[in-house]
């Protein structure tokens, strides 16, 4: 893995390099007040 001194590459290859478990953790999001009444979750 090369190194790279811009920060969005650099936590790219964090998530593709990392643990299922992890990845997810930091790919997932909050959602807003109309997706979580029509999907009933809180988070994607």
């Amino acid at each position: 893995m090369t190194r790279s001194s811009l920060p969005r590459k650099t936590r790219n290859q964090q998530i593709y390099y990392a643990a299922m478990q992890t990845a997810s953790k930091q790919l997932s999001c909050s959602l807003s007040k109309e997706l979580r009444k029509k999907y009933g979750k809180r988070s994607a």
